[in-house]
């Protein structure tokens, strides 16, 4: 079957994810998330695509996106999710396919729909409870628009929360807040937003991510 290319217009925003094959894990330790978006960020310059949310789960993956110019995205999406998954087939000598298949896009068609993506996306790490608060979750652009990363260096533990290290890359840096906050009055308003989610609302993106 030959590859599909997904329509990208400029200056749209997109929600872009995927997730791990019979819906299992495509990250297996905690180097795996770093790498994983050391090697999104080399397909994905700022020049390529503006990011303004993301969160990696243990079995799956969502970028909020913005495409300031012209470029070939689905060719770029292809060949990134093939290098990551040859990379852990490679490490964790198996075989077969790491993800469900090719990567899935939605189009955000409106404000509204925009900030409760963003909710939706941080919140992940705190439904699925591998975290107690949402901002603990270190492969996430939340801490971001906490302004918790600030000019220390942080590493995440296997568990994915925030531990001091001498080494590490600042993943805010990629990371722009701007639109979203735009629209609450500070970071505290957004964080209070975040936290009074609806659940019928999330479920609602939830069910029509994944028909």
């Amino acid at each position: 079957m030959p590859f599909r290319k997904e329509r990208f217009d400029l200056n749209e925003f997109y929600h872009v994810y995927n997730r791990g094959n019979n819906k299992e894990p495509i990250f297996f330790e905690s180097e795996n998330y770093d790498f994983f978006l050391r090697k999104f960020f080399k397909y994905f310059p700022l020049n390529i695509a503006e990011i303004h949310a993301f969160c990696l789960m243990p079995n799956h993956y969502h970028f909020l996106i913005r495409i300031p110019d012209e470029t070939d995205i689905s060719n770029r999406m292809k060949y990134f999710g093939i290098s990551y998954a040859k990379a852990i087939n490679i490490r964790y000598k198996r075989t077969g396919h790491l993800f469900e298949g090719r990567f899935r896009i939605k189009r955000v068609d409106s404000n509204e729909y925009l900030i409760h993506l963003s909710r939706y996306i941080h919140l992940n790490p705190l439904f699925a409870k591998l975290v107690c608060k949402a901002e603990d979750w270190y492969f996430s652009s939340y801490q971001k628009y906490l302004s918790v990363i600030d000019s220390r260096s942080f590493s995440p533990d296997t568990k994915g929360k925030l531990r001091e290290s001498t080494v590490s890359d600042d993943i805010g840096s990629y990371v722009n807040t701007a639109v979203i906050l735009s629209q609450f009055g500070s970071s505290l308003e957004y964080k209070d937003f975040i936290e009074s989610f609806a659940d019928a609302k999330l479920k609602e993106i939830e069910e029509s991510l994944w028909r």
